[in-house]
């Protein structure tokens, strides 16, 4: 599996690097939870479906959610750690209203998933570093699809796709700012961005586009 071998390159790096005495100062296992902001970068489009897109209508996009992020992470000296990550990215939603026909068609995507990585730092003070990121990130999405009819004329009716959940991996990369606050604990606050193909994401198409999720978060860590 492409995420074992990754993982072994990870630790063999990190355990060559803490035999450095220079950077053997610090060796500590770390735990993790925070919430920030997802930010999905998608269109009405990615929910209409191809036939429509020669009919006239208006679309809403609500492409940003509150996600949630824990971490599991050892850090083999002062500038290396390797990283185990869940995050719940929360929702994006879409909607397409059409003219004619008179059709509603509504959207909404949910995805989560595990990763693993590597993370380096940076020490600026005893207390302040930056830190560097990059590992991959095994996802679920769940699609939601439904279609509402409008017209007076057949009678209203409303019809839901089933469910459509898919899973891929993808590869992560990020940035932040570790501030410690005492006692084992650190705030870290990041920015995280994951790529894949919109199709396995959020339309049962063959569109192969890529998007980017954009993740903000602050996060509470304890070590010991």
């Amino acid at each position: 599996m492409q995420i074992s071998r990754v993982l072994i390159a990870i630790c063999a790096v990190a355990g060559a690097t803490s035999l450095s005495p220079a950077l053997a100062d610090s060796s500590d296992w770390y735990v993790g939870a925070g919430v920030g902001e997802t930010t999905y970068g998608i269109s009405g489009g990615d929910y209409a479906l191809p036939s429509l897109t020669m009919v006239h209508g208006s679309q809403h996009t609500e492409d940003s959610a509150t996600a949630f992020r824990f971490d599991l992470g050892y850090r083999f000296s002062r500038y290396l750690a390797v990283e185990g990550l869940y995050s719940n990215f929360g929702s994006a939603s879409s909607s397409f209203t059409t003219t004619t026909p008179a059709n509603h068609f509504t959207g909404s995507t949910k995805i989560s998933g595990e990763g693993v990585g590597v993370v380096g730092f940076l020490p600026l003070t005893g207390d302040f570093e930056f830190l560097g990121r990059a590992g991959l990130f095994r996802y679920k999405s769940d699609v939601n699809l439904a279609i509402a009819t409008t017209s007076t004329f057949p009678p209203v009716f409303t019809f839901s796709y089933p469910v459509s959940s898919t899973s891929g991996t993808t590869q992560y990369i990020g940035v932040g700012a570790d501030y410690a606050l005492g006692r084992g604990l650190t705030l870290r606050a990041a920015w995280d961005y994951f790529r894949a193909k919109d199709n396995h994401v959020f339309t049962p198409y063959d569109t192969q586009e890529m998007f980017g999720v954009h993740l903000l978060s602050l996060e509470l860590l304890y070590s010991w």
